[in-house]
């Protein structure tokens, strides 16, 4: 959920059956369902360089991954940011280049605003996006592990939290990662 002086949005998550985010007008109390929005939201934040509309990540790996963060203002929601992740190739003796699987996005698992600009949490990395759609990729700072979470404290303004899979974190058999503002 979050609450701007106009709305209150509250985003929702229901899996690998979607989910989306409603948009309730704080004087009329009007509920309306931002139809754009129709992946599970994992994260809310308002935009610096826009302080009438939100940011919205939304992620999820079920097989595959998919996700991107999304802005919606007054009467639009536009995509700002998405990372295609290309299907892996590979050469067949003949010398043609196939393809094996599909392709993919990151999904997104947690949003906040740091300075001017935007963090968000993909399962591959961390992004930092700016005014103009720019975006920057940031390596995963290393994780302290034990048994069931693996957490970084690295970041100033973040706490990173994994929790452990098979594989050490960042991978995409965890089960959750959280970005938890400090």
């Amino acid at each position: 959920m979050l609450v701007t002086p106009k709305h209150v949005f509250v985003g929702y998550d229901a899996g690998e059956w979607g989910g989306g985010l409603q948009r309730i007008d704080r004087v009329t109390g009007e509920v309306s369902e931002l139809d754009e929005v129709d992946n599970t939201v994992k994260g809310l934040a308002t935009i610096p360089w826009k302080p009438d509309c939100i940011a919205v990540a939304m992620g999820l790996i079920h097989f595959l991954a998919h996700g991107r963060i999304v802005e919606a203002c007054d009467t639009s929601v536009r995509t700002i940011y998405e990372h295609v992740i290309p299907a892996p190739t590979y050469q067949t003796p003949d010398g043609q280049t196939r393809t094996h699987g599909w392709a993919q996005t990151t999904a997104f698992f947690g949003l906040q605003r740091r300075d001017g600009d935007l963090l968000a949490l993909g399962h591959d990395r961390l992004y930092q996006i700016g005014e103009g759609d720019r975006a920057q990729q940031i390596p995963f700072p290393p994780f302290k592990l034990d048994e069931r979470l693996g957490v970084s404290f690295d970041l100033s303004d973040a706490v990173l939290v994994a929790l452990m899979g098979p594989q050490p974190p960042p991978s995409m058999n965890n089960g959750a990662l959280m970005l938890v503002p400090r």
